[in-house]
C-alpha cells in the first residue's frame, strides 16, 4: 500500500490548452494541458471542474494583475438566462452579481440594490456585502450570462446550470499561470480583515484606520494601524485550539513609518510566547529578526507584491487549548504606523492561501480538480506531470494525478519521493522531491510493467498488475475523492496511450523530449 497515505483571473480568451493530435513530440497524439495558457471558459468547456462543495467558499488566486482573488466560480443556476432564485451566502463578505440584459436583477432579504446592465452587449455589475445567510435575485425582464461571485471584482464567467460551478483554480506565481490545489483548511481568526471589530482587542490604545490603503486585492480596504508613544501597542484574537496538534499562522502585512514590528502567538493570558519573531523594516522590506519561543517550520517573509508581504510560520499547540494571535505594529513603542491586510491562523504544518473570514471561522474544502473522465486509464500510458510542491515530505501521500479506489499514476510518498501505484505495487524514485522547486516527473503503466523518472534521474521500475486501481474517477491535486490532497502548484499535465521506452522516460522527465 501507499506509505502514509493520508485519508482524510482576469485574462484575455486564449487558445484552448488541450492540444490533440498534430502537434510535435512524443505527445503529439495524446493530451496535454498547459495551464501556463489555459482560460477558465476552456477549461470548463472541457469538462474540468473544482468539485468541491459549494456550500464553502473557492479557494483564492493570484491574478494576471497580481491581486488576490477568489478562484472563478459562479454562486447562480442556470446563468445563460436568469431567474428569480435565493442564494446562501456568508454574513459580512463581499459579493459581485453582474449580467448583461435590458431586465434589472432586485436584491432583497441579506442585501439591498439593483442591477441594471442596460443592453445585451452591456455587462452591468453591482458588489455588495451580505448582511445575513441568504440573498435573494428577482429577476425582470432579460438577464443573460449572469454571474455571482465573491469579492468586489466581476471574475471570469462560468456557465451554469442546474447547480454553482467552481472552476479549477487558475493562479499566478513568479509570472506564470498554473493550477493551485491545497488540502481543506479552516482559518480560526474571526473578521480577518476587518480589525475594527470587537473581536479584535487593541492593546495600549492602538488606532486602527478601516479602508486607508490598498490591499492585497487592489481595492483600498485595508488598515492602517497607528501606535501610541512610549506605549505597547498591539493587536490581538483568542482562538480555540485544540492541544497536541500542529498549526500555521500567517500575517498579511506591509510596511509604513515602524522600524521594527513583531508577530507571536502567546498563551491566553498573554503572559508567555509559544512562538514570536521580530521583524525589521527597511525600505518598505521586511526581515525575520529574534525569535522566541518554539517554531516548528521558522517564519519566513514571502513577498506578494505592491509592499505586502506575508509572514508565515508553524507551531505546536502543547497543552494549550486557547490561543492568543497577536500583532505589534510598533514594537519600538512609538507614534509609528503598519498596515494589516488578512490574518490567518490554520490546523497543518504549512499555511494554505487566504481564507477570509466573518463573524464565524471559514472552511475551504480540498480542491477536486477532475480533468476529462478519460484521463487515466489502465493502460498502456504514458504521463508526465510539471509542479512545485509546498511541502513535499509531509508524512502522507499526496497525488498529483489520482484515480478513485487506489490508482496513483503520480504521487509523492510520505518522504517525498515521486511514485507510481497501481493499488498494489508502489515503485518510487530513489531521490525525494524539493519543496518550492519546478519539479518534473515522467510516469508510465502497462504490459505487466510501471515505471517512474524524476528531473531526468535513475528510471525505477517495477510490476503493474493491468488496472491502475479499481475506480473510474480520475483528478488532479488528490486521489478522486479528496484523500491525499497534494499541496502545491501543478504547471502542467501530458497523457498518452503508449508506453516510453527507458531512454524516452529520461528525455521526457528531463523535459529534453516534448
Amino acid at each position: 500500500m501507499i506509505v502514509n497515505p493520508i485519508r482524510s483571473p482576469l485574462r484575455p480568451p486564449l487558445r484552448i490548452p488541450l492540444e490533440r493530435a498534430g502537434k510535435l513530440g512524443f505527445f503529439g497524439n495524446g493530451t496535454r494541458f498547459n495551464f501556463a495558457t489555459a482560460t477558465v471558459s476552456s477549461l470548463v468547456a472541457q469538462g474540468m471542474t473544482n468539485t468541491v462543495s459549494t456550500a464553502n467558499p473557492p479557494g483564492m488566486v493570484v491574478a494576471a494583475d497580481g491581486t488576490l482573488q477568489y478562484g472563478a466560480h459562479n454562486l447562480l443556476l442556470n446563468s445563460a438566462t436568469l431567474g428569480t432564485q435565493s442564494v446562501t451566502v456568508v454574513s459580512g463578505l463581499q459579493y459581485t452579481v453582474a449580467g448583461y440584459g435590458t431586465g434589472s436583477v432586485t436584491l432583497s432579504g441579506g442585501a439591498t440594490g439593483t442591477l441594471s446592465p442596460g443592453g445585451a452587449s452591456t455587462q452591468g455589475s453591482l458588489t455588495f456585502t451580505a448582511s445575513t445567510t441568504s440573498v435573494t435575485f428577482t429577476v425582470s425582464g432579460s438577464i443573460t450570462s449572469a454571474q455571482l461571485n465573491r469579492g468586489a471584482r466581476v471574475l471570469d464567467y462560468v456557465a451554469t446550470t442546474a447547480a454553482p460551478i467552481y472552476a479549477p483554480r487558475l493562479s499566478y506565481w513568479g509570472g506564470v499561470q498554473r493550477i493551485r490545489t491545497e488540502p481543506g483548511r479552516t482559518n480560526d481568526v474571526l473578521w480577518s480583515r476587518d480589525y475594527t471589530n470587537a473581536a479584535w482587542g487593541k492593546g495600549g490604545g492602538l488606532t486602527v484606520t478601516a479602508n486607508n490603503t490598498a490591499s492585497l486585492n487592489g481595492t483600498v480596504d485595508a488598515c492602517l494601524l497607528t501606535g501610541v508613544a512610549a506605549t505597547n501597542t498591539y493587536l490581538n484574537q483568542q482562538i480555540t485550539v485544540t492541544a497536541s496538534t500542529n498549526r500555521s499562522v500567517s500575517w498579511f502585512v506591509k510596511g509604513g513609518t515602524s522600524t521594527l514590528s513583531r508577530c507571536a502567538v502567546m498563551i491566553s493570558t498573554l503572559a508567555s510566547d509559544i512562538a514570536s519573531a521580530q521583524i525589521t523594516w527597511s525600505g518598505g522590506v521586511p526581515s525575520i529578526g529574534t525569535l522566541a519561543g518554539t517554531w516548528l517550520v521558522n517564519p519566513v517573509a514571502e513577498s506578494w507584491g505592491s509592499g505586502w508581504y506575508r509572514i508565515k510560520g508553524s507551531y505546536a499547540t502543547g497543552a494549550n487549548v486557547a490561543v492568543q494571535v497577536v500583532y505589534h505594529p510598533c514594537y519600538n513603542n512609538d507614534a509609528t504606523t503598519g498596515y494589516l491586510d488578512h490574518i490567518q491562523d490554520e490546523l497543518g504544518i504549512r499555511a494554505s492561501f487566504p481564507i477570509i473570514t466573518g463573524a464565524a471561522a471559514v472552511t475551504r474544502d480540498t480542491d477536486l480538480t477532475r480533468p476529462p473522465a478519460s484521463f487515466v486509464t489502465d493502460g498502456p500510458q504514458t504521463v508526465r506531470v510539471k509542479f512545485v510542491p509546498e511541502q513535499a515530505a509531509n508524512g502522507g501521500a499526496q497525488y498529483l494525478i489520482g484515480r478513485t479506489s487506489l490508482g496513483a499514476p503520480v504521487f509523492l510518498n510520505g518522504t517525498g519521493n515521486a511514485g507510481v501505484y497501481d493499488g498494489v505495487t508502489q515503485t518510487a524514485t530513489a531521490v525525494a522531491t524539493a519543496d518550492g522547486a519546478t519539479q518534473t516527473v515522467a510516469s508510465r503503466w502497462g504490459s505487466s510493467a510501471q515505471g517512474i523518472s524524476l528531473n531526468g534521474g535513475t528510471l525505477a521500475t517495477g510490476v503493474f498488475d493491468n488496472t491502475m486501481g479499481s475506480g473510474t474517477t480520475s483528478a488532479l491535486g488528490s486521489d478522486g475523492t479528496a484523500a491525499g490532497p497534494f499541496m502545491g502548484d501543478i504547471l502542467s499535465v501530458e497523457s498518452v496511450a503508449s508506453l516510453a521506452s527507458d531512454s524516452q522516460m529520461l528525455q521526457l522527465s528531463a523535459g529534453t523530449l516534448s
